[in-house]
């Protein structure tokens, strides 16, 4: 993504976006954090029940199993399991 300034954006303008777009990243930022935290706990939860295996779930996520294994074993250790 490119953004082209023109030449009646002042420095001051310029300065506003980037305040802007630092803001909307933040945000974005603690939403990957929640979404994670929740996304780790339910795959815990349907591994731990017997529901779905590893395997399923990072087929059914798109994503490999190493990457089921490590995020379960994090929830695990986040709630001292």
């Amino acid at each position: 993504m490119t953004h082209e300034t023109s030449s009646e954006e002042t420095p001051a303008d310029l300065l506003a976006e980037s305040r802007n777009h630092t803001t909307m990243i933040r945000d974005w930022q603690e939403e990957i954090v929640s979404s994670s935290e929740y996304r780790r706990m339910l795959w815990y939860h349907l591994w731990e029940t017997g529901a779905y295996t590893q395997i399923q779930i990072a087929e059914a996520c798109n994503v490999t199993r190493g990457v089921v294994y490590k995020e379960i074993k994090r929830y695990k250790e986040e709630q001292e399991l």
